[in-house]
């Protein structure tokens, strides 16, 4: 599960290049990430937990996954924060003009939430905090050079130009994505 955690920063921006529709579902890496990382976190409830902890050096068995914190470490605020979030979302699918985008936003939101929630249980020391913003700020500068490279070489839609220059959006498709990501 930690190397899904690990992978998720590059996933995210990158992700738009490498959508697969599966049952009519348009899936990229990340939404395959967040599904292994969930799997992960349930089969190791059930995978040799008393070998984990025997190797562990603990003299009891080990429920649940032994790699782990027992505790969670997120404030009942942000999950709090995104679960009224997510039910606004519900609430004013009512009037969305796009039933599905709506959807697809809240799937996304969903994803956060389980991400925060069996995320803070891995990532326990700073070596790891430390390795997850190093992965974020490399691919925040990968997307910045897409960009970069996109304005120079005027690649895109004409409806992204403004004046003489070019709006670019990266792999996210339209530029405010991209400037609230950069």
């Amino acid at each position: 599960p930690r190397v899904a955690l690990y992978l998720m920063p590059i996933a995210v921006p990158w992700g738009s290049i490498d959508t697969i529709n599966v049952a009519g579902l348009n899936l990229n890496s990340a939404d395959l990430l967040v599904m292994f990382l969930a799997i992960g976190w349930l089969m190791s409830f059930t995978l040799r937990p008393t070998l984990a902890a025997r190797q562990a050096g603990a003299s009891a068995t080990c429920l649940g996954p032994c790699d782990r914190e027992p505790s969670s470490r997120v404030s009942i605020y942000l999950i709090f924060a995104i679960l009224l979030l997510i039910g606004t979302m519900l609430l004013s699918m009512r009037s969305a003009i796009s039933i599905s985008s709506s959807l697809k936003e809240i799937s996304k939101w969903l994803e956060f939430l389980v991400l925060v929630l069996i995320g803070a249980q891995y990532i326990r020391t700073r070596q790891q905090i430390w390795t997850i913003a190093i992965i974020t700020c490399l691919s925040g500068i990968t997307q910045a050079f897409f960009g970069y490279l996109q304005a120079a070489l005027n690649l895109g839609p004409e409806a992204f130009i403004r004046d003489t220059s070019l709006r670019v959006y990266a792999t996210f498709g339209q530029p405010n994505p991209f400037a609230g990501y950069i």
